[in-house]
């Protein structure tokens, strides 16, 4: 890709008319530019409002190496294969795209470019340059929103279900899912109350925090239901040990309204070493372990695989 000469030259046509005043505005309001390069004398133009959104004075226009340094490597590349791809193969693009202005500001931004023909030929390539920055933070508050539990502010059933997603198309290792619920979690919330339930879920939540669980991922599936996936290679292979320190990390001591409650969670983990699991077998397989701990005794937990549902002893 050639670079472009410096230069400036208006993309509103020739004088500021009034129908110029009136497209710089518009420019203005929607946080919009224009761009277009020409590949006969690889001389590129930008209207104001490129400038602006580079936070750099109207003048002459960088070339097409120095514009693209405003884009991390990643994005820079994205870039640099699109415009590739509009000037050989005449294909119109559509990115959005992280972005640091000349004054170090990190912003988004989605770049457009069409490719524009002359006698049949690519003569040039014309864009359209926007500042998506609020836009796209208010579509990231939404999408984490939507993958947070509101009670815990755990990640919610859709937020694990997609981690699983993402686990399941990597390269396997071997990796395990602890689910557990809260012991006697109805007798409480009946007897003192939902906002005691709600301490309890909180709780159990800030347990999940704990530094040894940096490595795991915790959600919260609904009701008391929690799950944890442990991907970590050491933990995995000393689930054992990881399991009891699960169940450990689930006694807790609680004071609502000046009474003591006591809380602990019961665990059942399905350890999968083999591939070709899917997310339903390896939660029906830690649900049946959770059920097995149950009748031992409340506050344990149970080991199985889904290869051949064996349960082992229950970690205290």
């Amino acid at each position: 890709m050639a670079a472009a000469t410096s230069g400036t030259r208006s993309a509103y046509g020739n004088g500021f008319d009034e129908l110029g005043r009136i497209i710089r505005r518009v420019e203005q309001m929607a946080q919009i530019g224009f761009w277009r390069l020409d590949l006969a004398d690889d001389c590129l133009d930008w209207s104001e409002q490129v400038f602006a959104i580079h936070d750099m004075e109207y003048g002459p226009v960088p070339d097409v190496e120095k514009a693209l340094s405003f884009y991390p490597l990643y994005d820079r590349q994205r870039l640099m294969r699109a415009l590739d791809g509009a000037i050989n193969d005449g294909i119109a693009y559509d990115l959005e795209l992280d972005f640091t202005s000349a004054c170090g500001k990190t912003k988004r931004v989605r770049a457009l470019g069409d490719p524009q023909f002359r006698d049949g030929r690519i003569s040039a390539i014309v864009g359209a340059f926007q500042d998506v920055s609020a836009s796209h933070e208010i579509e990231r508050r939404l999408e984490k929103a939507s993958l947070t539990d509101d009670l815990t502010e755990l990640p919610n059933r859709r937020h694990f279900t997609r981690r699983f997603e993402c686990l399941s198309s990597e390269r396997f290792r071997p990796f395990a899912l602890a689910l557990f619920d809260l012991d006697h979690f109805k007798q409480i919330n009946d007897g003192y109350g939902h906002k005691a339930g709600d301490e309890m879920l909180r709780a159990a939540a800030q347990a999940m925090r704990q530094p040894w669980l940096r490595s795991s991922f915790a959600a919260r599936l609904g009701g008391d239901e929690f799950v944890v996936l442990f991907t970590d290679a050491d933990m995995v292979a000393a689930i054992g040990k990881t399991t009891e320190r699960l169940v450990d990390a689930l006694r807790l001591d609680m004071m609502f309204r000046s009474k003591p409650i006591n809380v602990t969670g019961t665990v059942g983990v399905a350890a999968i070493d083999t591939p070709g699991y899917s997310l339903s077998e390896v939660l029906s397989c830690a649900d049946a372990a959770l059920y097995a701990a149950k009748a031992n005794g409340r506050g344990t937990a149970t080991i199985s695989s889904p290869e051949d549902m064996f349960f082992g002893s229950a970690a205290a």
